[in-house]
């Protein structure tokens, strides 16, 4: 299949598994308990828009599904080795969540051929009564075609989430606005991005299909290139369209016991802290368009273009080509109290108070 393709050209680095006894189990709860308190900051959180809060929890919760589709297939069910990303992540390896693909596809193939659950239950009953052993291939059986049968009507975070378009209001009768949002997962940095654009379309000289927008916007933002290379792609890219903001939401790193890189938060976790204690990163890039431009290219003679607005007072913006960068954090209290005295300088960067998740995973306070 093209998922085993794929992952032959990675390295045995990136094949790294979680080693010890319930690993997996852990993993995915913990992960888990990322998000939710990700969930709990957002209440806190300033948001540009009101909508900005809706559009961030929709996302969340979506990959928090495809976790519990994890935990099924790893924990519950198959109990095979999982992969586990080597770079400054501490998600899954994207290779598991192209693996996660290629089982929703084969679901209704599989379930085709395989008894029904109440079947299976029946021959693993009388099983226990005749022989009084556990019917291990029964049990297995049952646990897979649970596992397809859930997988099937379940939602699974891809490399690519096509979201949802809204319009919004607009004072020049010769365009319409709109506000897009959609979410990648990028194969290489191995991390979750939300997007959300504003633009303008110009109905003189574009159509009520909207189905181009989609596929140039997935093209552009497959990888995570510079806020102002992607906006700038999708203006040229479409005469129509004329991209006004664009912001990204990098969910993550996550720093904790089972991430396998070297970041310096990731050894301040691992060699202080315990097992349940994390540092979830995440971060905020905005371009915007502060002016048109009439091109005077033999190829696009009058063709209007954004000129995008990036600070150059600031030189994290300036390496990022963004108008705006924010960095957040989510921590427990006695990880913050450590990185106050030791990271004191990363602290103030931040552009809001680190927030502090109230109980561990097993519901302490």
């Amino acid at each position: 299949m093209k998922t085993f393709d794929i992952s032959k050209h990675f390295s045995e680095l990136d094949r790294s598994i979680l080693v010890g006894e319930n690993a997996y189990q852990k993993y995915f709860k913990h992960v888990a308990f990322v998000f939710d308190s990700f969930l709990s900051a957002l209440e806190f959180l300033e948001h540009d828009e009101p909508f900005e809060h809706e559009i961030l929890e929709i996302y969340a919760r979506n990959f928090l599904q495809t976790l519990s589709l994890f935990r099924f297939k790893f924990i519950e069910n198959i109990n095979q080795p999982m992969l586990v990303d080597v770079t400054e992540s501490g998600y899954p390896n994207s290779i598991e969540l192209k693996r996660l693909q290629a089982d929703k596809e084969l679901a209704d193939q599989y379930l085709s051929k395989t008894e029904k659950s109440s079947r299976l239950k029946h021959e693993i009953l009388e099983h226990l009564i005749k022989k009084q052993t556990q019917p291990e291939n029964l049990l297995h059986q049952t646990g897979l075609r649970l596992y397809y049968e859930q997988i099937k009507e379940s939602y699974i975070f891809e490399s690519f989430n096509q979201g949802e378009l809204k319009q919004i209001e607009s004072n020049n009768p010769e365009k319409e606005r709109f506000l897009y949002h959609w979410a990648t997962f990028d194969d290489v940095l191995n991390r979750p991005f939300i997007y959300i654009l504003v633009f303008d379309f110009l109905t003189s000289i574009g159509n009520s299909d909207r189905t181009p927008v989609f596929e140039t916007i997935k093209k552009r933002t497959v990888n995570t290139a510079p806020l102002k290379v992607i906006a700038a792609d999708i203006d040229h890219d479409i005469a129509s369209v004329q991209p006004k903001i664009l912001k990204r939401i990098d969910l993550g790193p996550i720093h904790n016991h089972f991430a396998r890189d070297e970041h310096p938060l990731t050894k301040v976790v691992q060699e202080h802290f315990g097992e349940d204690d994390f540092i979830f990163q995440f971060n905020t890039e905005i371009i915007f368009s502060k002016g048109e431009m009439s091109s005077n290219n033999f190829l696009s003679k009058g063709e209007i273009f954004q000129i995008f607005h990036v600070d150059d007072s600031n030189m994290e913006c300036m390496e990022r080509m963004v108008s705006s960068y924010q960095r957040y954090m989510i921590t427990s209290h006695r990880v913050l109290q450590y990185l106050k005295t030791h990271f004191a300088e990363d602290i103030n960067k931040l552009a809001a108070p680190p927030y502090i998740y109230k109980t561990d995973l097993n519901g302490k306070k």
